[in-house]
């Protein structure tokens, strides 16, 4: 949960972060489509 968590206000500071531009400067932003998420069979797990 601490991993989730850091991640998170990773995030938050990432977007709060103000980006200076300079004139003549372009920017590009790129749509990515949300992620499936599966989950592996446990018996697949194996220990070593």
């Amino acid at each position: 949960m601490e991993l989730i968590e850091s991640l998170r206000v990773g995030a938050e500071d990432m977007l709060n972060t103000e980006v200076p531009f300079e004139p003549g400067t372009e920017m590009t932003t790129v749509d990515i489509s949300d992620p499936t998420w599966t989950k592996s069979p446990i018996e697949n797990l194996t220990v070593s």
